[in-house]
């Protein structure tokens, strides 16, 4: 029981809840419920994917494959399904693709905060990263890429060595004007 309510599979009282300090992480258990041997309970599994991250790429795929009006109806569906219950959603009445991965990535970083899938989303699918307005990065983080290119900063560098001695290995594109700098 916390604050007079049960909660289901808690591993944790009420005065353990309040014990914790702020955005303490509880999103997995340890192995058995085991908080006190290590041994014991550091076998855990820690998902790999959500299934809701799994409905979000088939709602993209569905969008890709079938059109954008089929992806509207897709994402209205799970949406008002699971989280606007009163069915209120509307997906931002998307009629073009650009329109429709918008208000798709508005779901998913509501859904997802904190959890970094956003990082790929910008990679597939090269959407513009704005970090000097109203942002709470370092001034030398405030870093925007420009629209329609993939961040620099997003790709995996090879070097050079790798690229002599291995047929299979392709060079680095050139990204060097794909970004702005705000604060030098």
């Amino acid at each position: 029981m916390i604050a007079g309510h049960k909660v289901q599979n808690s591993l944790l009282d009420e005065e353990e809840w309040k014990a914790l300090p702020a955005y303490v992480n509880t999103k997995f258990r340890p192995a058995k419920g085991n908080r006190v041997d290590t041994y014991e309970g550091q076998f855990i599994s820690l998902p790999l994917m959500r299934v809701e991250e799994m409905k979000f790429i088939d709602i993209e795929c569905t969008a890709h494959l079938d059109g954008v009006a089929a992806g509207v109806a897709a994402l209205k569906s799970f949406i008002n399904d699971y989280r606007y219950t009163d069915g209120s959603y509307q997906a931002g009445n998307a009629t073009t693709m650009d329109e429709f991965i918008k208000e798709l990535l508005i779901q998913k970083r509501i859904e997802f905060w904190g959890e970094g899938l956003v990082y790929f989303d910008n990679k597939r699918l090269a959407q513009q990263i704005r970090r000097k307005d109203n942002t709470n990065y370092e001034p030398n983080a405030q870093i925007n890429s420009k629209a329609g290119y993939v961040c620099p900063w997003l790709n995996y560098f090879i070097l050079e060595y790798e690229t002599h001695n291995n047929v299979a290995c392709k060079p680095n594109p050139d990204t060097s004007g794909s970004l702005t700098v705000t604060n030098q």
